[in-house]
């Protein structure tokens, strides 16, 4: 049938396979081009079988009632009203750019970076990667999303896809990233284009979901598109024009002159299309938000790859906090950047430290994917261009600095790079002012870190305190509670459901954000590495695990970082105190080889905390940081090949550097099972068909067997419960929905099912690793309820439900101390694992056979 249909098909083409053109063995389509088209036969399929686009005939009805094909075809086509292009029309000047994209005050001036982005992608007229390394709080995003559309206009993208590091951090950008996308020009016939939120969780997102609900729609079903946002190729069809954006005028109005030479454009409407909100469309709409997962999976064998790649291959791609990628993360990436460049789709690349080495990587795989467009894939040998400087020594639009080195031997930072087909620029961004910071060892204990605490807090001041483990977090701040009282402690890390991990990101905005007016007068925030990550807050002060380099300087970036608030005169000068450091006898620090936290052991190795505290103490003598002016030659020492640290420390350096090399080696191997790039000795998509199904945040999300584009294995997610013995209820303590009953004879109303959604939260890797975590799963599935499997948002997901916690039982010690808390905790039992979990601390988890030792789960 196959065949006859085939056949039928070139029959009505009228193509001649006799003609010489198909007869021709040296043309063949590269994997770059079948994908995409393999993507337009899939979408076009799905279209087609929509009944509610195409209404299928009664039995009792004769065929020739059906009116004619090309009649219904351009019906079901107007009906499904896909979006608009997007034609952009960038402002004339940084300037401009800045004030029609941005809701920045009337004297804001661009910064250097965003000036140097701006004027470097005016003047590109091909697909570039353009990675722009600068200080936290520089402006990156802004200068991105400027660059983008200049890019846009010079290789006729028509959208844009913005990557993340998490969801939370995905979820905190989009507020800023619809906004920016009403305020874009087109010279389209039509305003309306298609805005995406793309993470597992989107659907639970408020300001997506508002942007959903208040929109306009003549298709009178729109209505139910929220009755099941995984709607899939049968549902609903419409298109929403966005009404409900924080700037409205900026975006009604149906059209106003932009003010480019004259000519009168329209601003850009996004809005949803519920088409292209299905999980294996949702990268099709025309600008997305997500974690770069998204952008990793691209590389990745998977059924329906082609999808994801028809997605990407008409956007501009933004790529932020690249440096807080794993090596499996890394490893990915610059296989996706291999698709990139073959597909032309300019790249930007957003970082506040990158190591020469992963720099060096992401331009080759991008200019290989470059060299596959252009000469289709005859030379897979070609070499790359070397880093050259700009034309201008001293940056793009800046004046002489001689802070600024010409040799190429000494690294460039703040720098713009923009690689093309034939070349790579390397520029100097031009340098705010410096920015020292004190850094300063201190013991790894209690009474030392309350002390410091004491002889700088006598004015008050706000103090942050990371630790590299959620375990150190709960710990910590339970001594911290017990020694400065319960309101001066707040925790954020991973580990709290996802409700109140939202509910802590607020917190912590309103009170250390730079339009704080709520700033405590003494506060203490204990944290993880939650802190690095996208949140605009400040700190007087400083306590830090030590980590590697670059995640040191993303850290200190929170210290002072908004420099014109008022502090106390003990904190006037940035301060940042390293823990976590210890010799081989307990004590700390030493001139012996340093031992590190277990912790920060487990999660970053030994080889490079070693290398960077060595660089700290090698470059910084004098224990002061000075941003930007130290931020390249750290960096580039502690991943360069050359030997660092005393020649005691040699041997132990040497024995860290293999166990990293043999992790790294086993990591690469495992994410090369599941690879994939376009290949110019491999024509066809075979092998992608049933390898590997896996989708890290939306396909089972229990399956130890699909790929992963991070390293190690997953932790297990569950959804929290609270039970009295007779059923399940909500949490308590959720603002809308607490405490309601969870019914499980019946398919679970949509407010319900959205609040345990959200009360998600990650198990720690103790319960979630190897048999373990198999048992864990095994026990929880147990738990299971049929009618569950009918939500959208509870399908195929595990349930830990927790009581009420009174004392202790017997012989039973609790992970997480606090003498002085008055806010309920609930525990539950999960084979010989009791977990216990409350708001202010979030999930902790310990044997139930090994309680007294005390030993949380890291």
């Amino acid at each position: 049938m196959q065949r006859d249909l085939v056949l039928a098909l070139v029959e009505e083409s009228g193509v001649d396979f006799d003609d010489g053109f198909w007869g021709d063995d040296s043309i063949r389509l590269d994997r770059g081009v079948l994908s995409l088209l393999a993507s337009i036969v899939i979408e076009s399929d799905w279209i087609a079988s929509n009944d509610t686009l195409f209404p299928l005939l009664h039995p009792d009805e004769s065929i020739g009632a059906c009116e004619p094909s090309t009649a219904r075809a351009a019906r079901a086509w107007k009906q499904l009203r896909l979006p608009s292009l997007w034609m952009p029309r960038p402002p004339d000047t940084t300037g401009e750019a800045l004030h029609s994209m941005f809701m920045l005050p009337s004297d804001a001036e661009p910064t250097p970076g965003q000036r140097a982005a701006y004027v470097a992608t005016a003047g590109l007229d091909e697909p570039a990667l353009t990675i722009i390394e600068d200080e936290t709080g520089s402006g990156k995003t802004e200068a991105a999303l400027m660059a983008a559309v200049n890019l846009a206009r010079a290789t006729g993208a028509t959208g844009v896809f913005f990557g993340l590091p998490t969801q939370a951090t995905s979820n905190g950008m989009f507020p800023r990233f619809a906004p920016w996308v009403g305020s874009l020009i087109t010279g389209g016939a039509a305003p309306g284009v298609s805005l995406n939120l793309t993470h597992s969780k989107a659907v639970l997102n408020t300001d997506w979901r508002r942007i959903s609900r208040l929109t306009e729609s003549d298709t009178s079903t729109d209505a139910d598109v929220f009755t099941n946002p995984e709607a899939s190729a049968s549902d609903v069809i419409g298109f929403r024009i966005g009404q409900g954006l924080p700037d409205d005028s900026r975006v009604a109005g149906e059209t106003e002159d932009s003010g480019h030479r004259g000519q009168i454009f329209k601003r850009l409407k996004p809005g949803t299309h519920a088409w292209m909100s299905g999980r294996k469309k949702r990268l099709l709409s025309d600008f997305v938000i997500g974690t770069v997962d998204q952008l990793l999976m691209g590389a990745m064998r998977a059924r329906h790859l082609m999808l994801r790649h028809s997605g990407l291959a008409d956007k501009v791609v933004i790529i932020d906090e690249v440096h807080a990628a794993d090596s499996t993360m890394r490893f990915f990436l610059t296989k996706a950047l291999v698709w990139l460049g073959r597909w032309g789709v300019p790249v930007v690349v957003l970082t506040a430290t990158l190591p020469p080495g992963q720099k060096r990587g992401l331009i080759e795989s991008y200019q290989r994917g470059l060299s596959y467009r252009a000469e289709r894939c005859t030379n897979t040998d070609q070499e790359t261009s070397p880093i050259t400087e700009s034309v201008s020594a001293h940056g793009y639009g800046a004046v002489p600095d001689e802070h600024h080195p010409s040799s190429d031997d000494t690294p460039v930072y703040p720098a713009l790079t923009v690689a093309t087909a034939s070349a790579v620029t390397l520029a100097p961004i031009a340098r705010r002012a410096s920015r020292p910071v004190d850094v300063q060892e201190i013991s790894d204990d209690d009474a030392t870190l309350i002390d410091t605490l004491r002889a700088l807090s006598g004015d008050g001041g706000c103090f942050a305190v990371i630790r590299n483990s959620v375990s150190r977090v709960q710990s910590t701040a339970a001594f911290l509670r017990n020694e400065f009282g319960a309101d001066t402690v707040t925790v954020a890390h991973s580990r709290f459901a996802a409700s109140d991990r939202a509910a802590k990101d607020r917190t912590l905005l309103a009170a250390y954000g730079k339009n704080s007016t709520t700033r405590p007068a003494f506060s203490i925030v204990v944290a993880s590495q939650v802190l690095e990550q996208s949140l605009d807050i400040d700190f007087d002060a400083m306590f830090t695990d030590m980590c590697p380099i670059d995640l040191l300087i993303q850290r200190l970036g929170r210290v002072h970082r908004h420099p014109d608030r008022t502090r106390p005169e003990p904190l006037a000068r940035p301060l940042c105190f390293i823990t976590g450091i210890e010799d081989e006898t307990g004590e700390s620090p030493t001139p012996t080889v340093p031992k590190f936290a277990t912790d920060s052991e487990y999660v970053y190795g030994r080889h490079l905390l070693l290398r960077s505290l060595a660089a700290l103490r090698s470059q910084c003598p004098g224990g002061t940081v000075t941003s930007p002016d130290d931020v390249a030659p750290l960096v580039h020492a502690v991943y360069s090949a050359g030997e660092l640290g005393p020649a005691g420390w040699q041997p132990t350096m040497q024995e860290a550097y293999a166990t990293a090399e043999r992790k790294h080696a086993e990591s690469r191997d495992l994410a090369n099972r599941w690879a994939t790039e376009p290949d110019v000795n491999l024509h066809g998509l075979d092998d992608w068909l049933n390898d590997n199904d896996g989708d890290p945040e939306d396909a089972d999300p229990h399956n130890r067997e699909r790929g992963s584009v991070r390293d190690g294995s997953e932790s297990i997610e569950v959804l929290l419960v609270l039970t009295d013995g007779t059923g399940w209820r909500t949490l308590d303590w959720l603002p809308r929905t607490a405490g309601v009953p969870i019914p499980t004879d019946r398919e679970v109303p949509w407010h319900i099912a959205e609040a345990v959604a959200n009360s998600s939260v990650r198990l720690p890797f103790a319960m979630s690793r190897g048999t373990a975590g198999d048992a864990v799963i095994t026990e929880l599935e147990m738990l299971g309820v049929a009618s569950w499997q009918r939500s959208p948002l509870l399908r195929g997901q595990l349930v830990l439900p927790l009581t009420p916690r009174t004392e202790p039982q017997s012989g039973e010690v609790i992970a997480v101390e606090d003498e002085d808390s008055q806010v309920p905790t609930y525990h539950g039992l999960v084979g010989k694992w009791t977990v216990v979990y409350d708001t202010e601390n979030g999930l902790a988890a310990y044997p139930t056979a090994a309680q007294t030792d005390r030993q949380d789960a890291p």
